[in-house]
C-alpha cells in the first residue's frame, strides 16, 4: 500500500484514521477517502471486524484517488457495506493503519480498546452468502425466540414444531449453524476483543444480518434444551445431536463469556484471557499477546512489533506473574511442544493446543481449588545471568513413576468412559501405595480424581466432599469392566478420574508422598512448592555449567504442575509462614 496515503498520526491526542466509504451500487469500483480524527473528540463511526484472508489474492479499490490492492474478503465487505444514497464512515484496520510502519502499528494496537468501544456499532463480516447462510440466520432468530415459546412459530411453524422442548431436533436441522460456526471469523485472535468491546454488534454474511444478542439467546436456549433432551432420552443418548451442539457451542461460548464479563476484574486477568483464547489464529505470532491486550487490565505490556516473538512471549509471562502475584501463567508452558526456542517457564502461545495439559485437572472457569503456597505471593526477578528466580521450598524427589495413561479421554461417553485407562490408574496407584505402606480408601479416591470433581448442580469444579467419596471400589471395578450404567455420583467420579489421569503419570517420592504429574516427569525430578503456586511444581536439575562464574547455583527446567496428596493446602510452607524456616531460591532456565 502506498506510503503517500499516510501522514504521521499524533499519539498524544489519540489520533486515528477513518474511511468515508463513498456511495454506490453493487457494481463498480469501491471508492473511499481517508480522514484523520482524534478519539477524544468522539467521532461518529462504525468499526469493521473481519478476516483479512489470503494476502496474495487481492482486488483493487480507490483511496483518495489512488488505486490500492486489498484482500478479496475486505473488498467484498466494503461492497456489501456500501450504501446507495450516502457515504458511510468506518474504521478498517488494513486501510486506516499504515501496515508498513511498525511504530504506528504498535501505537494503534494500544488504542484498540478505545477504537472498538467508542464505535457506534461493530459489523462482524463473515463473507458473502453461502448455501446455508440465510437458513442459519433464520434458525438463530427462531432459537432465540425459543426463550419466548409463543414467538417461535412466527418464524417457521414447521421448524418450530420440530424444536419443541419435548423432543430434540434432527441433526440436519442444526447443520446450517455448524456451517456458520465453521466460518474462519470465529477463529481470528482479534475477534475476541472486537466482540467484547463493541457497544453494539451484529454479524453480517452477504446482506443477511443478525444481532449478537440474538446469537447469545439462541445458544443459551440450545444449551439448556440439550441438557433437557439428554436427560429425557437417557436410555438412548443423543450422541450425534449432542456432538453437533457441542461443536456449535464450543465455537461461540468463549466469545459469549468474554463479552458478558469484560471489565470484570475476576475474569480479566492476563493469564485467564491468554489461556481462554489460545486456540485462536493469527498471521503474526506476536498477536497472540498483542491481539488480547485490550481485554486485560494492569498488564504491563506495550505492543512493539520490532521485538522478536521469543522476547514478546517472555515479557508477557513475566508481566503476568508480576500483575497477579501468582504462577498461573506457568501452567500454560510446555516441556516438549514448542515452536520457538524459549526458556522452560515461558509458554509458547503459538502452539494452539498442548497434548496432556501440565495442569493435573481441567479447570472450568477461573476458580482456584488449592493453596499449596497459602498466601505467599510470587515475587519473580531475574538473576545477573538472565535466569528467572522464584522462591519456595523443596519437599521431595521423585523415585518411582508409572507409565503414561495414553487412552484418548472422551468426557462425552456416558456409559463406559475409558475402562482400560481407569483400571490401569487404579492398579498403578495401588502399587505405589503398597510400596509406601499407605492404606486409606479416601487417599486412593482423592488421588484418582486429583482431588477435584464436577458439581452436578452448580456445574462447577470443586474439591470432593464426603458424600462424593461414598463409593465402593469393588463396585467401581465392576462398572469399568461391564455395560452396567453407574449412578450419577459414580458417573461423575469416573469422568473426573478420566480428566485427572489422562496423559499423566502417577509418582511417589523419597518421602513417601504420592501424586499426579505430567507425562514428562522422571525419577530424580524435584517436587517443590513455589511462592504464588496454587499447586506444587516439578523441576528438573540442569547439568552444572563449569564455565560459569556462578557454577555452584542450581539451575532447573520447569517440567510442570503436580498434585501431591497432603500438601495441597499449605502444609509444606507452615514453617515458612511461622518464620521458623527460610525460603530457597530456584533459578529457572
Amino acid at each position: 500500500m502506498s506510503s503517500t496515503l499516510y501522514k504521521k498520526l499524533e499519539t498524544k491526542s489519540k489520533q486515528i484514521r477513518l474511511i468515508h466509504l463513498h456511495r454506490g451500487g453493487s457494481q463498480g469500483l469501491i471508492c473511499c477517502s481517508l480522514r484523520t480524527v482524534a478519539l477524544a473528540k468522539d467521532p461518529v463511526y462504525e468499526a469493521l471486524s473481519y478476516v483479512w484472508g489470503d494476502p496474495s489474492v487481492t482486488a483493487p479499490i480507490v483511496v483518495d484517488g489512488q488505486t490500492i490492492e486489498v484482500t478479496v474478503n475486505l473488498e467484498s465487505a466494503l461492497r456489501h457495506l456500501r450504501l446507495s444514497n450516502c457515504q458511510r464512515t468506518i474504521w478498517v484496520d488494513a486501510i486506516c493503519v499504515n501496515q508498513q510502519d511498525l511504530e504506528e502499528r504498535s501505537d494503534q494496537v494500544v488504542l484498540m480498546r478505545d477504537i472498538y468501544s467508542q464505535a457506534v456499532g461493530v459489523v462482524g463480516w463473515l463473507g458473502p452468502e453461502t448455501e446455508y447462510s440465510a437458513e442459519a440466520i433464520g434458525l438463530l432468530h427462531m432459537l432465540a425466540a425459543g426463550t419466548h415459546s409463543d414467538k417461535m412459530s412466527t418464524f417457521n411453524p414447521k421448524l418450530a414444531a420440530e424444536l419443541e422442548p419435548h423432543r430434540p431436533p434432527r441433526t440436519e436441522t442444526l447443520r446450517p449453524l455448524r456451517e456458520l460456526c465453521q466460518n474462519p471469523w470465529f477463529l481470528r485472535i482479534w475477534i475476541a476483543q472486537e466482540v467484547a468491546l463493541a457497544s453494539s454488534l451484529h454479524l453480517q454474511i452477504g446482506h443477511g444480518k443478525v444481532k449478537w444478542e440474538i446469537v447469545f439467546d439462541a445458544i443459551d436456549w440450545l444449551s439448556r434444551s440439550c441438557d433437557f433432551w439428554n436427560t429425557l432420552h437417557a436410555k438412548t443418548p443423543l450422541e450425534e445431536t449432542s456432538a453437533l451442539i457441542s461443536t456449535i457451542m464450543g465455537t461461540i461460548s468463549a466469545f459469549l463469556i468474554v463479552r458478558a464479563s469484560v471489565g470484570d476484574s475476576s475474569t480479566a486477568g492476563s493469564y485467564s484471557i491468554l489461556r481462554l483464547y489460545r486456540y485462536l489464529r493469527c498471521s503474526d505470532d506476536r498477536d497472540k499477546i498483542y491481539g488480547l491486550l485490550a481485554l486485560t487490565s494492569g498488564f504491563a505490556i506495550r505492543p512493539d512489533y520490532t521485538l522478536p516473538v521469543e522476547e514478546v512471549y517472555q515479557r508477557a509471562a513475566f508481566a503476568a506473574m508480576i500483575q497477579s502475584g501468582t504462577l498461573e501463567v506457568l501452567r500454560a508452558a510446555s516441556f516438549t511442544e514448542q515452536k520457538y526456542a524459549l526458556p522452560s517457564w515461558v509458554p509458547d502461545w503459538s502452539v494452539r493446543e498442548i497434548l496432556g495439559s501440565r495442569s493435573t485437572y481441567i479447570t472450568y472457569g477461573y476458580q482456584k481449588h488449592f493453596s499449596a503456597c497459602r498466601d505467599l505471593r510470587a515475587e519473580p526477578r531475574y538473576s545477573k545471568s538472565g535466569e528467572l528466580v522464584l522462591q519456595g521450598v523443596s519437599i521431595g524427589t521423585i523415585i518411582r513413576t508409572t507409565d503414561v495413561c495414553q487412552d484418548k479421554a472422551d468426557s462425552n461417553e456416558p456409559r463406559r468412559p475409558l475402562p482400560s485407562l481407569l483400571s490401569k490408574a487404579k492398579r498403578d496407584l495401588s502399587m505405589l501405595m503398597d510400596t509406601a505402606g499407605i492404606e486409606s480408601e479416601e487417599f486412593m479416591l482423592r488421588v484418582l480424581v486429583g482431588d477435584t470433581i464436577r458439581d452436578s448442580v452448580a456445574q462447577t469444579v470443586r474439591r470432593p466432599l464426603a458424600r462424593d467419596l461414598d463409593i465402593s471400589l469393588n463396585t467401581f471395578e465392576q462398572i469399568i469392566s461391564s455395560e452396567y450404567r453407574p449412578d450419577d455420583n459414580m458417573h461423575r467420579f469416573i469422568k473426573a478420574m478420566a480428566v485427572a489421569q489422562y496423559y499423566r503419570r502417577l509418582f511417589s517420592t523419597n518421602k513417601n508422598q504420592i501424586g499426579i504429574g505430567p507425562s514428562t516427569i522422571s525419577s530424580g525430578d524435584l517436587i517443590c512448592v513455589l511462592n504464588g503456586g496454587e499447586k506444587p511444581f516439578v523441576l528438573r536439575r540442569c547439568k552444572p555449567d563449569t564455565h560459569s562464574d556462578d557454577s555452584l547455583v542450581n539451575r532447573y527446567q520447569l517440567v510442570g504442575e503436580a498434585y501431591v496428596y497432603g500438601i495441597m493446602d499449605g502444609e509444606a510452607v507452615t514453617d515458612i509462614v511461622n518464620g521458623t524456616a527460610e525460603l530457597e531460591d530456584f533459578h529457572l532456565v
